[in-house]
C-alpha cells in the first residue's frame, strides 16, 4: 500500500517485506542502522549486515506472519510506529508481540530502525 507521506510509505514497505520474507520490498539505506533487541549489544551498520540478519536471523527462524499497525507517529525525518506482530514459531505455535519501531527516514530510504519490544518469547527461536 502507497500511503501519500513517503516516510510512512517506507516504513510499510519495510513491514510488508517482513510479512513477505522479502528484503527486496525494504527501501533500506545502504548506511542503515539496525538495533535488535535479540542483539542489542551489536548493532548492525549496513545494508548488507541489515539484510544478512534479516535472511538468516529472523526469516528462517522466527517468520513475521501477521503486521498489524496500530498508529503512525510522524516528527521531521523520525516515524515512531506501534505495531503487533504475529511471529511463527517452531513447531506451528504463533506468538502475538506488541512492538514500538523507530525509524528514520532520509528521501525514502529507512537509514535508522530501533524497534522495542520484549525478545522472551522469541528468545528460544532467535
Amino acid at each position: 500500500m502507497t500511503h501519500a507521506d513517503p516516510r510512512i510509505s517506507a516504513v510499510e514497505a519495510f513491514l510488508g517485506g517482513l510479512t513477505d520474507n522479502s528484503v527486496d520490498r525494504m527501501p533500506l539505506h545502504p548506511d542503515v542502522v539496525l538495533k535488535s533487541p535479540l542483539d542489542p549489544d551489536h548493532p548492525l551498520r549496513g545494508k548488507e549486515a541489515a539484510v544478512a540478519f534479516l535472511e538468516r536471523q529472523v526469516f528462517p527462524r522466527i517468520p513475521v506472519r501477521k503486521a498489524e499497525v496500530e498508529r503512525h507517529m510522524i516528527e521531521g525525518d523520525c516515524v515512531a510506529t506501534l505495531w503487533k506482530a504475529t511471529f511463527a514459531l517452531p513447531g506451528g505455535k504463533e506468538v502475538a508481540v506488541p512492538i514500538f519501531d523507530f525509524f528514520r527516514v532520509e528521501k525514502g530510504l529507512i537509514k535508522e530502525i530501533r524497534p522495542y519490544f520484549d525478545p522472551a518469547p522469541l528468545k528460544g527461536a532467535a
